[in-house]
């Protein structure tokens, strides 16, 4: 009876080992957060390149309502994913990941050619950062550039 109790003991002790392995080995969900302009689906060519090598995949389908509302839309992604998360933002993504990047599973974000902003800096700040451009004269109605400025 004593050699069973032992037995038991260090088969529960191997297994908790097994899965410790198995968990620090498993590739992180990698979690995509589109800009303003896209959705989605924009990520397709990576996804499909990263789920041919194991990684589990999401793109976050932002509802660009408002900063809360995608990041909300970021954090229930988030919260599906199993194990480690790594968050990819484009643009406005950027912005939606380093709020959303708090959570405890995230263990690397990747801004690409995404807005990077430091605590508390708006994009008009963050911009204002940057070098000039022209980009302000292409918009028709200027309906984006005021949903920046209203969001954050």
């Amino acid at each position: 009876m004593k050699n069973i109790k032992m037995l038991s003991v260090i088969l529960v002790m191997l297994i908790g080992t097994l899965n410790l392995r198995a968990q620090s080995t498993s590739k992180p969900t990698i979690i995509f957060v589109h800009g303003i302009w896209a959705d989605g689906s924009c990520w397709e060519a990576q996804i499909k390149a990263l789920q041919a090598k194991g990684y589990p995949v999401i793109s976050v389908q932002n509802p660009i309502t408002s900063l809360a509302d995608d990041v909300a839309a970021t954090k229930r992604a988030i919260a599906r994913a199993k194990g480690n998360v790594i968050l990819v933002g484009h643009s406005w993504g950027g912005y939606v990941i380093t709020q959303a990047g708090n959570d405890p599973k995230v263990v690397g974000q990747v801004y690409v050619a995404a807005f990077a902003p430091d605590l508390g800096e708006t994009v008009p700040t963050l911009s204002a950062n940057g070098p000039a451009n022209t980009l302000g004269n292409y918009f028709e109605h200027r309906m984006v550039l005021s949903f920046y400025q209203e969001q954050v």
